[in-house]
């Protein structure tokens, strides 16, 4: 089982740490926020944010296969595959808010391995599939703007 560290500590040692809300985040469309912090401070780009729900090992596992690519140089680009993150499968990423920052959001590939909207609305997938490329309203993400 990995070691679980405290935020601070996880920046010292690893650079980044994440965080997750499991069910019923405004600032997410399907309600499952998984994101990351640290890495616009030790690699100067974006964190990366996941809304698909998943298990907690398996977000983390993703999420240290984000940070081992940006170790290499590799930074994200919108509407490209990259499939060197979760073993056998492509992921996408597009820009997206989350709690007041720009984020990389990560787009988790249907059954029929689609990343995009059009391909996933055409497979007919399921509803969180889909809910992956809407961008939540800043207001949702602070109550007092409301």
């Amino acid at each position: 089982m990995p070691e679980i560290l405290a935020p601070e500590e996880a920046m010292i040692r690893m650079g980044w740490y994440c965080h997750m809300v499991p069910a019923d985040d405004p600032c997410s469309p399907t309600g499952f926020n998984a994101h990351t912090h640290g890495f616009e401070e030790t690699w100067d780009t974006l964190n990366v944010q996941i809304v698909m729900p998943l298990p907690p090992v398996v977000v983390q596992g993703v999420f240290h296969g984000v940070a081992d690519l940006m170790k290499e140089g590799v930074r994200f680009e919108e509407d490209k595959d990259y499939d060197k993150i979760a073993k056998g499968l492509n992921v996408r990423f597009i820009k997206a808010r989350e709690t007041g920052r720009d984020v990389w959001r990560m787009i988790v590939p249907d059954k029929a391995g689609n990343t995009t909207m059009a391909g996933m609305a055409a497979a007919e997938s399921h509803k969180n599939f889909i809910d992956q490329f809407t961008i939540v309203p800043e207001a949702a993400h602070n109550p007092d703007l409301n």
